[in-house]
């Protein structure tokens, strides 16, 4: 922890740090825009907190109906049933037959980036846990029968293709060029090489 930012300290002693995002690298210097790029992740790192925020989204929405059975989010979390009492007390007040969603204050502060902690630095990231300590209660309360917070496969995935196009030129990170000046040809030759060199070698922990 002591290398760690005094904001992301104090966030960690409170339980509000949940993902983290590393980078690491060596040589680089061997590839003048790779090295420009890796100054400063944030870019990269913003978008996946936004993603990370939509992808919330549909988590909730696929237990929309599963009340009675529970409901299977992701290949390793299940959100379990709901009692028939509270499911009976739910419909009385009008409240959607979905898992985990009653006022809907919890599903917003999971899906709005503006809701949940996140912190990016030009090499690292870290988002998660809700700030407001309502929502973040009930994640605590939740967290066994029907685990909220978490990096789904999809996540995961989602996160390994924007590291790697993000190092790689892929899709529209081809648009945005740190190091100016460099000859076309150049470039081409530049990104072929990092295409082999970083291609393959992107994980999530």
């Amino acid at each position: 922890m002591a290398d760690l930012p005094p904001a992301w300290q104090e966030a960690q002693t409170e339980g509000k740090l949940s993902f983290n995002i590393s980078m690491v690298w060596k040589n680089v210097h061997l590839l003048p825009e790779m090295e420009a790029r890796l100054k400063d992740m944030r870019p990269v790192f913003e978008q996946i907190v936004q993603d990370w925020a939509k992808g919330n989204e549909d988590k909730f929405a696929s237990a929309a109906g599963m009340e009675a059975v529970g409901a299977q989010i992701d290949p390793g979390v299940f959100w379990e049933a709901l009692s028939p009492e509270y499911s009976a007390w739910k419909r009385k007040e009008g409240m959607a037959n979905q898992i985990m969603v009653a006022t809907g204050a919890l599903e917003a502060a999971l899906s709005d980036p503006g809701m949940f902690f996140h912190m990016e630095t030009p090499r690292e990231a870290a988002f998660g846990i809700p700030t407001s300590p309502e929502e973040e209660a009930k994640l605590g309360y939740n967290w066994y029968r029907r685990q909220t917070l978490f990096l789904s496969a999809d996540d995961q995935t989602m996160i390994r293709h924007h590291i790697r196009n993000f190092l790689a030129f892929g899709e529209n990170w081809q648009e945005i060029l740190f190091t100016r000046g460099l000859e076309r040809s150049y470039q081409r030759d530049e990104m072929a090489s990092m295409e082999v060199a970083f291609g393959g070698t992107v994980g999530v922990s």
